[in-house]
């Protein structure tokens, strides 16, 4: 890699950028899997789709059978593009985000005097991490929104404070992660140099937030606090340990070292330990913010790696099986997460049979299903449901937990009609994760065995394990 001049080295990343990113779209897409991963994709998508079609909309009335839209600009910008639908749209958007912000990171490395030896193991470290993977492999708002920070953060580095003030700013709109970095970077700057010029950005960056979040939340208050969903603060941290946006756990241990051997420069790295402490204690809630931290993660990684390989070794053999190690660690990882992300849901069973029931039923009449499954069969079924995972500013959603809870186990079939029946369930919807543990974990268990009632439910699907039931007494 020492051979490589700069320019070389930027070709590079943007091919490995885009290995990356695309390679489990495209493994998806040839073993003629959706190309879109997880459930939240498919909702911004179909969102998307009804702006596109109609504008922004007041209600949606699938999620949760009937709630209040919350406008997003990232649905706005992947309905606004002519003669591509927004799910192609949201694919091509966020890997060329992802390949810009591996640039921009690149550079503003540059910038604060990271030397190009040390911002090539970095950058190596970043484009095989599994959350950078994720990021721009599985379309979410965070890819633009990361980019548009980056550029920000950009232009500070360069001194235009005029851009970077507004690119912070406009950034500020797509997460509220944005405002905290922001301003954690423009006041740890003035401290460390008070430029004048810096106060009308941050100004600018609180009266962002006001005129933009501040309405919202004095309006609708603070969202609902979701009770049922526990979140192990180590597994959503790691990767290897079942974590959609999670790190690997030799990245980890190298950016621990990192930390250890950078500690001496902690002046100059205040805002990169203040951004990483702050989202460090939010991931407890959330693995959104394990997106951003994942940039710190590899950067201090990437700096251990390049000290480790500059040390004096007394044998080398051991250094260059220890330099192996690291690499294998890390790309062992990174093959591991992409085959993971090529296996998740939503399968292309799953797609026929929601296509097919949507064919079957009438529109506005609710499917009943856990709530991770709910984004799919508002896509390709476009029935409401009673649940699905959008749970900020849901209606009740631990009561509709609740109830949902007891529909799956309970064996009393007064008591599972009555809960059916107050949420206008006409179809129950069922696949193999569920009953595979998900849901049950013993065959005929619950609505398992109920179901079995010919005079209240009816067999209309079963196929590859997808099983689809129609409620013959919904208003009993």
């Amino acid at each position: 890699m020492k051979y490589l001049n700069e320019k070389s080295t930027i070709i590079i990343i943007i091919l490995v950028a885009f290995i990356s990113i695309s390679s489990p779209i495209l493994i998806r897409a040839f073993n003629n899997q959706p190309t879109l991963i997880q459930d939240q994709a498919y909702n911004d998508v179909r969102l998307a789709n009804i702006i596109s079609e109609k504008g922004i909309p007041k209600i949606d009335r699938l999620s949760y059978s009937g709630r209040d839209y919350i406008f997003s600009p990232y649905q706005l910008i992947i309905s606004s593009v002519p003669f591509i639908n927004p799910e192609k749209t949201a694919i091509i958007l966020s890997a060329i985000s992802g390949i810009l912000s591996a640039l921009l990171f690149f550079l503003i490395l540059k910038e604060i005097g990271v030397n190009l030896e040390k911002r090539r193991w970095i950058m190596f470290v970043l484009l095989v991490s599994p959350a950078f993977i994720y990021s721009f492999s599985v379309p979410n708002k965070f890819s633009i929104s990361i980019l548009i920070l980056l550029i920000g953060i950009y232009f500070l580095m360069k001194e235009n404070m005029v851009l970077a003030a507004i690119i912070l700013s406009i950034s500020c709109f797509f997460s509220i992660f944005n405002v905290m970095l922001s301003l954690i970077l423009l006041i740890d700057r003035y401290l460390k140099k008070r430029q004048k010029d810096l106060i009308p950005a941050i100004v600018l960056v609180i009266i962002t937030f006001m005129s933009y979040y501040a309405p919202f939340f004095i309006s609708r208050g603070i969202s609902e606090k979701i009770g049922f969903v526990k979140i192990n603060m180590i597994h959503q941290l790691i990767a290897g340990l079942g974590s959609p946006v999670g790190f690997s756990i030799f990245a980890v241990l190298l950016s621990l070292i990192g930390f250890l051997i950078t500690w001496e420069y902690k002046r100059e790295l205040l805002f990169a330990y203040a951004a990483a402490l702050m989202l460090i204690t939010i991931s407890s809630y959330s693995p959104n913010p394990n997106i951003y931290l994942n940039f710190i993660v590899c950067a201090f990684a990437g700096i251990a790696f390049g000290d480790i390989i500059k040390r004096r070794w007394e044998i080398k053999f051991i250094m260059n099986l220890t330099i192996l190690a690291l690499v294998c660690g890390l790309l062992f990882s990174c093959i591991s997460y992409t085959n993971r992300l090529v296996s998740m849901q939503p399968d292309k069973n799953i797609k026929s049979s929601l296509e097919w029931l949507g064919s079957y039923s009438d529109p506005n009449e609710v499917v009943f299903s856990h709530y991770s499954k709910g984004s799919f069969i508002e896509y390709w079924a476009e029935l409401p449901v009673v649940m699905d995972s959008a749970f900020e500013y849901a209606p009740d959603p631990n009561q509709r937990y609740k109830d949902s809870n007891d529909i799956f186990h309970s064996r009393n079939l007064e008591t599972t009609k009555e809960l059916l029946k107050k949420y206008n369930v006409k179809y129950i919807w069922v696949d193999p994760d569920m009953k595979s543990s998900l849901v049950w974990d013993e065959p005929e268990r619950g609505l398992l065995f109920l179901i079995r009632n010919k005079e209240t439910f009816r067999s209309i699907y079963n196929k590859e394990g997808i099983e689809i039931w129609e409620v013959m007494e919904p208003k009993v």
